[in-house]
């Protein structure tokens, strides 16, 4: 069981760090490239993969898909704008699905900020969600 839960945490912890990269690679390419309905940089691909990841039910899922169109979106959601948005799914998990979420956006934003300011350690690895 602890062998198994170290796994799923070092796993959690390169899925945010991956996300992290992704997210970081679009903006310097919306920075460089800006889009101009050729090369489609928000897709919404990354915030279902991401909600997926995170483990959300798919009456969660459908929630939140059907009111934010992509990550860096959600990455702007405060912990309570989180509650406010899973309060209307009709999961029957919403106060774990909420914990989840909201410990999972907190990891990712600051595997970004850390990231972004060259201080990203590789045994850095995010609190488990």
């Amino acid at each position: 069981s602890t062998l198994t839960q170290q796994e799923i945490r070092c796993l959690e912890s390169k899925l945010v760090r991956y996300f992290s990269e992704l997210l970081l690679a679009k903006m310097r390419l919306n920075e460089r490239i800006p889009a101009n309905g050729l090369l489609p940089h928000a897709t919404g691909n990354e915030l279902r993969q991401w909600l997926r990841v995170v483990g959300l039910s798919q009456e969660t899922l459908t929630t939140c898909l059907a009111r934010l169109t992509t990550l860096e979106q959600s990455l702007r959601l405060s912990d309570e704008e989180i509650r406010q948005l899973l309060a209307d799914s009709p999961s029957q998990k919403e106060e774990e699905e909420l914990r989840r979420l909201t410990r999972a956006m907190q990891n990712l934003r600051k595997c970004m900020e850390s990231l972004e300011s060259g201080t990203a350690a590789s045994n850095n690895d995010p609190e488990q969600w």
